[in-house]
């Protein structure tokens, strides 16, 4: 059984970010951290939550995301993760997932991964 909670901090800088300015005409996105980067973010969460139940030769895949992002954050802020292990459904761990930054909640939802023999999706072992 994963971990109950598991809370994750990580920093980002240019590499999370949507970009500054514009792509076209009529299209401007802000310099923050962008919404892939936060769904990165909470993967990153669950994996760490399900390590103890992880063989060397398996590996955890993501199933589904319900995700909401409810606030913008400013380039090079530090968010923080939190990922709570709710249930099994069959073979999917479901977790609940906060994500925050120093001025408060940034996103939430819901998040399912299962485990897989490395072998089963063309990874090398060993």
């Amino acid at each position: 059984m994963p971990a109950k909670r598991t809370a994750i901090s990580m920093m980002f800088g240019k590499h999370g970010l949507v970009g500054c300015g514009r792509r076209s005409a009529d299209e401007f996105h802000p310099e923050v951290l962008s919404t892939s980067a936060l769904v990165g973010v909470v993967e990153e969460a669950c994996v760490r939550a399900m390590r103890a139940d992880i063989r060397g030769d398996q590996c955890s895949i993501g199933n589904v995301m319900h995700f909401r992002h409810l606030a913008p954050t400013p380039s090079q802020a530090e968010v923080f993760a939190t990922a709570t292990f709710r249930m099994f459904d069959g073979e999917l761990y479901w977790f609940d997932v906060v994500v925050a930054d120093a001025a408060g909640p940034v996103a939430s939802g819901s998040h399912a991964r299962s485990i897989v023999e490395r072998s089963a999706i063309g990874f090398k072992t060993g």
